[in-house]
């Protein structure tokens, strides 16, 4: 499916382009605990495999204020959601992450420059 930014660069308008296209599921891996070196998840939608010790995953700094990422995790053990460097994800200290509990999906918008909300599934 087409990237609705794609489809607003050839002269769509930001409606029509939203309803068409939307960005594609991310399967991202988990290869340690911690923010270094953990994947950065990918505007859109991200499927979020986690095992034992392997559980982290960060929030791309680049990410657009407005844009949103959903996490749905699928492994055994919930996902730490790392912010980018300094940001802070709802009323937390900065750096520290959200946790992300499999078969709940996870909402992340970002609201400004360092901070995020996360609107985490019941």
């Amino acid at each position: 499916m087409a990237l609705r930014q794609d489809l607003m660069g050839a002269g769509m308008g930001s409606g029509a382009a939203g309803m068409l296209g939307d960005e594609p599921n991310v399967l991202a891996r988990c290869t340690g605990i911690e923010r270094r070196g953990a994947p950065v998840l990918s505007p859109g939608y991200n499927t979020v495999a986690t095992g034992p010790d392997m559980n982290a995953v960060s929030i791309p700094g680049n990410l657009a204020v407005g844009k949103r990422i959903v996490i749905f995790v699928t492994g055994p053990v919930p996902a730490q959601v790392f912010p980018p460097d300094e940001a802070m994800i709802n009323a937390a200290f900065q750096d520290v992450p959200v946790e992300a509990m499999p078969g709940k999906p996870v909402v992340i918008e970002r609201m400004s420059h360092l901070r995020f909300l996360a609107m985490v599934s019941a």
